[in-house]
């Protein structure tokens, strides 16, 4: 007597019922099994589903955190932690905004104001990006395309101020115009469109397959881990030589700026840029730990930036305005206040004041270390006229 031992199909509707029925008895003369019954159970055998090992792998959580959604809708948890920051900042500033007006049309110095419409614009791009990326589903072809064109033009915003600020730095005490200040801004927009439009190419047609997760759609990448690192390293040379610039014989020739704060904020970009050139150029390497340090530097500057701007070149510029407001006010109760803001415009050309007029802005040189700011050259330029009116007297 032979036994035969029958395994169910998981996929069939048979029940174990049914096939015990089916098994032969001692005393069943029958042959037990036929041939089509022995290739059914060998079929069961090799229909059983097996799983992928890479199906179930989870991803890196640096890759993980670019591609997690929250909950089952189409909001990234990436989009919502660029969101946030650049939200508080753009609420700071609109609750300020009407005293920042105020103090900038007390002054007639141009930069100030280009700096402050920088610092609204690098907020309002980046949050207007966030906030679109989580209403467009990045699955689709259509919310993939709207996904990389807002991604380009956040870069393209930031790019150009980035250029004007540090062009502003070094050729302050001849760029404070608006004529040269609308120069400026035209140039960089130039250099920062053909960079856009390279890493836009780049993006579409040579996606990097490092960022890609299985199963997932494509995210932004920057242009490529080349494109990245290639360009991240050209970004911290040029800065590397801008902080070495008051080391070089070309201090005796340009008037560079002096203040400590312009200089923290290059050292800033400078290890920014270092960071990112080697972050994307070991993920390239295929390091996968790297992807972390690249995650870690694209979230610093895509939500630091502009709050850097604002502390490095505005917030003193306020303080100062505050104080010889105050000043104006108590010394002058009787003239008009802008006589007093305008005054360093229009009292003297010489060099003397001119050079007063520099150092009283972030990037000067700091002559007067007791008077913060604003403050200090309307002093001056209030003080200086005496000489002159007391030899006219003599004479």
């Amino acid at each position: 007597m032979s036994v035969h031992i029958l395994v169910p199909d998981p996929s069939t509707s048979h029940n174990w019922t049914d096939l015990l029925s089916s098994t032969p008895s001692a005393n069943d003369t029958t042959p037990a099994v036929n041939m089509s019954s022995t290739s059914a159970v060998s079929q069961t055998f090799t229909d059983i589903p097996t799983l992928e090992p890479n199906s179930t792998e989870p991803l890196p959580p640096c890759l993980w955190i670019l591609y997690a959604e929250i909950g089952k809708s189409n909001i990234r948890v990436w989009d919502v932690m660029l969101l946030v920051p650049n939200a508080i900042f753009l609420l700071f500033l609109l609750l300020r905004s009407k005293v920042a007006v105020a103090k900038l049309r007390q002054t007639n110095r141009p930069i100030f104001v280009t700096f402050y419409i920088m610092a609204f614009v690098a907020t309002i791009v980046s949050v207007i990006r966030a906030a679109v990326s989580m209403i467009v589903d990045a699955t689709t072809v259509t919310g993939d395309i709207t996904d990389t064109i807002l991604w380009l033009a956040v870069r393209f915003a930031l790019l150009s101020i980035e250029l004007c600020v540090v062009i502003f730095g070094i050729g302050f005490s001849h760029l404070d115009s608006r004529s040269s200040i609308t120069r400026i801004l035209l140039i960089t927009c130039v250099i920062s469109l053909c960079y856009s439009v390279v890493q836009g190419c780049l993006e579409v047609k040579y996606p990097d397959h490092h960022y890609k997760a299985p199963n997932e759609h494509d995210i932004f990448t920057h242009g490529g881990m080349i494109f990245w690192c290639v360009t991240s390293s050209i970004f911290c040379l040029a800065y590397i030589i801008v902080f070495l610039l008051p080391y070089t014989p070309v201090k005796n020739r340009i008037q560079l700026p002096a203040k400590r704060s312009f200089y923290c904020y290059v050292a800033s970009l400078t290890l920014l840029n270092f960071s990112q050139a080697i972050g994307s150029g070991l993920v390239y390497g295929d390091v996968q730990p790297a992807i972390c340090l690249v995650d870690i530097t694209s979230f610093l500057y895509f939500t630091c930036f502009a709050p850097l701007i604002y502390i490095t070149f505005l917030h003193n510029f306020f303080q100062a305005s505050k104080q010889l407001l105050l000043l104006s006010y108590a010394s002058q109760p009787d003239e008009n206040d802008d006589e007093t803001h305008h005054l360093p415009y229009s009292v003297s050309r010489d060099d003397t004041l001119s050079q007063s007029l520099y150092d009283s802005t972030e990037f000067g040189q700091g002559s007067l270390p007791a008077i913060s700011g604003q403050l200090a050259f309307n002093i001056n330029a209030q003080i200086e006229p005496l000489p002159h009116d007391l030899g006219d007297t003599k004479g």
